[in-house]
Order: structure tokens, then C-alpha cells, then sequence
């Protein structure tokens, strides 16, 4: 078999888990407070509540995770498929402004390979045609658009921990959904920070 990915991990990690271990808190507890705090900071975020949302037809790339397009079929939703760039992989306004239709509720966007797409035309198009945008920042952890980290310019953002991603913490995940007054972002079950 061939990997896909592979995370790097060492004795670093190692004693970071053998320590979890030895607090017999295997779940939710001090190390995953820790991990948010620092998490919302590199954001430029602070702790706050969950909140979730849906809709009903969903632009999505071409290229993207597989689950992505799951999420939106298992809920409902039309898939409506856009080209991307083929020198970044990312969507862009002039490939998604194609097949926008009165219909177009949402557009989950993902940030390939952690290269931030062109945010600013996306969103003034999207504004345009009311669509909300979810960006996939699984791969941009440490990926910002012109000083604002990924996930956190559209409507609302993703990032996962998982064994096959940048930042790997075992499992879990983190979600933002822009409020009037900023973000919130959510921890896999429970809530943890909102920019000012």
C-alpha cells in the first residue's frame, strides 16, 4: 500500500500522549483546553459557543476530499460541481460565477493544499448572489489570506486534526461560523472561541 500521507511524529509527541495517559483523562479534558486556547490564538480568536447551520444546493471543486461532497448529499443538498485553477487547484470567482443559479445556496471551498485561494473576489461574488461561504481549511492550518487565517473569512470554516492532516492530534476537529459581531469555532462536541 501506498500512503497518502504521513504524519511526523517523534518522541515529542510521544511524551505529550504518555502524559495524557498518566492523567487518566483520555477525553475532553485539560490537554484539549489547552490545544483550543492556542489554536483560537493563532486564529487571532477567543472561547466562546457552537453554532451550526444548513442550506440546499452547494457549489463545491472539482478537486476536494470526498467527504466533502458526502456532507452535502447526505443532507440534502445538490452538488454543483466547479473547475479550478490548474496551476493552484483552487476554485476561483470566474470558475465558480459559472454555475451560480438562482438555486445556489452555498459554497464549500476548500484552501488546496493549504494555498489560500483568492478570497476577496470569491466573497465579493458570493455577497453578490447571497451564498454563504464554507471554507475547507483542513489543509491550511497555518495558512493565511492577506493576514486573516483560512477558515476564518467566509462564513464559516473547517479544520481537522485527524491522522492524515497538517496538524495531527489523533482525531477531532474544529468548525468557525461567522456572527455579526465575529466567530465562533467549535470543538468536536463543544464549543471554544470567537474573534472579537
Amino acid at each position: 500500500m501506498i500512503n497518502v500521507f504521513q504524519p511526523s511524529l517523534g518522541k515529542e509527541e510521544l511524551d505529550a500522549l504518555e502524559k495524557v495517559f498518566e492523567s487518566n483523562w483520555i477525553g475532553r479534558g485539560k490537554r484539549v483546553i489547552e490545544f483550543e486556547e492556542k489554536y483560537a490564538e493563532h486564529i487571532k480568536s477567543s472561547k466562546d459557543l457552537v453554532l451550526t447551520t444548513t442550506c440546499c444546493s452547494v457549489i463545491l471543486p472539482t478537486i476536494s476530499f470526498i467527504g466533502a461532497g458526502n456532507a452535502i448529499c447526505a443532507h440534502g443538498a445538490k452538488m454543483v460541481l466547479c473547475d479550478v485553477d490548474p496551476h493552484t487547484l483552487n476554485a476561483r470567482a470566474e470558475d465558480i460565477e459559472k454555475v451560480i443559479t438562482p438555486k445556489t445556496k452555498a459554497l464549500l471551498l476548500l484552501h488546496y493544499g493549504g494555498i489560500p485561494c483568492e478570497m476577496d473576489e470569491i466573497m465579493a461574488l458570493c455577497r453578490k448572489h447571497h451564498i454563504k461561504v464554507i471554507e475547507d481549511a483542513n489543509a491550511g492550518v497555518c495558512s493565511f489570506y492577506k493576514g486573516k487565517a483560512v477558515g476564518t473569512i467566509g462564513d464559516m470554516g473547517m479544520w481537522s486534526f485527524d491522522a492524515m492532516k497538517i496538524l495531527v492530534c489523533g482525531d477531532g476537529r474544529n468548525s468557525a461560523k461567522r456572527l455579526t459581531d465575529g466567530f465562533i469555532l467549535a470543538w468536536k462536541p463543544r464549543a471554544a472561541i470567537q474573534t472579537p
